[in-house]
């Protein structure tokens, strides 16, 4: 089967292996380390205010891409089920992978934070949502 937009079949992306994603997901990180960085400073030094506001990024990312994939399904052949077109698929599987670097750099700040005995606002709720979010869509 052909991908739409690439051309290239399936096999040939798989073949291509996790590098990509891997790739997909430092890009995120480096962009929520960068918006955290920034509110930061503007906000001059409330590490609240930024990590509000990197969540809340996170959050708007999140709610289109989900918008997205709720939009693109189609029936498949057998019109008992549905699935994504592979184009939407893939940009899908980006974006679980992005979110889920995101909240491991996020579970990775508030263990350093502890660790140098901070305790960042709602730290241990954090925790535990990263843990089961990983653990529902980690590899």
């Amino acid at each position: 089967m052909s991908l739409p937009q690439t051309g290239r079949s399936e096999a040939e992306m798989a073949a291509e292996g996790t590098l990509p994603l891997v790739r997909h997901a430092a890009c995120a990180v480096a962009a929520a380390s960068a918006v955290y960085a920034t509110t930061l400073a503007l906000s001059g030094g409330s590490h609240d205010v930024a990590e509000d506001i990197t969540d809340f990024v996170h959050s708007a990312a999140a709610v289109r891409a989900s918008s997205q994939s709720a939009l693109s399904f189609e029936r498949t052949r057998s019109k008992h089920a549905i699935a994504l077109r592979p184009a939407d698929d893939a940009a899908a599987r980006r974006f679980l992978c992005a979110s889920t670097a995101y909240f491991g750099a996020d579970a990775c700040f508030v263990c350093v934070q502890l660790s140098r005995g901070v305790r960042p606002r709602l730290w241990a709720g954090r925790l535990a949502h990263h843990a089961v979010q990983f653990a529902a869509n980690g590899p």
